[in-house]
């Protein structure tokens, strides 16, 4: 038996987001969230060279500012434009395009921190970080966490980090 029904009933697996959504709605969400942070970060790293150019000479200092302006500047646009549905439907906006939404295994919706912290920040804080001095870091992360989904649970690693499932609406 599949690890997927070993921890759901059958109608409950019956209920889960098929991949081609999840594809999709991660697909929309790094859209809608991706294109603000990357636009709003560069300029920040313009800023930050333009007024703080002591910095200049401090390449990993100011590599590490500027992951933490990415890391800050990523919370406030996700939580911004998905918060009160994470609260409420579970869902994020490509998630809600796509009909799905994040459940834990009793069909509940998740709170925030099961939502956005353990699925989300557990991966976004240290690559925002580490990102600079590993290009390709960030790509990597999420094209592995997401390739996940193949299984048989149809899970990504933030899925089993938090505990949740994404189900259809």
């Amino acid at each position: 038996m599949s690890e997927v029904h070993s921890s759901l009933t059958p109608s409950q697996a019956s209920r889960l987001a098929d991949r081609s959504s999840r594809l999709f709605a991660q697909l929309c969400d790094g859209l809608i969230t991706g294109v603000p942070v990357a636009a709003t970060t560069y300029g920040c790293g313009l800023l930050v060279h333009r007024f703080v150019p002591n910095l200049a000479g401090h390449a990993p200092l100011t590599r590490m500012l500027y992951g933490l302006v990415v890391l800050g500047v990523y919370i406030g646009f996700y939580l911004g434009i998905n918060g009160w549905l994470l609260v409420r439907n579970g869902q994020t906006l490509g998630k809600k395009i796509c009909g799905i939404r994040i459940a834990r295994p009793d069909g509940s919706v998740p709170s925030l921190s099961e939502s956005f912290v353990r699925r989300e920040l557990v991966f976004a804080a240290p690559i925002s970080i580490f990102q600079i001095f590993i290009p390709g870091l960030n790509f990597t992360v999420r094209l592995v966490d997401v390739l996940f989904i193949f299984r048989s649970s149809r899970k990504c690693l933030h899925d089993n980090i938090a505990g949740t499932i994404v189900v259809k609406v």
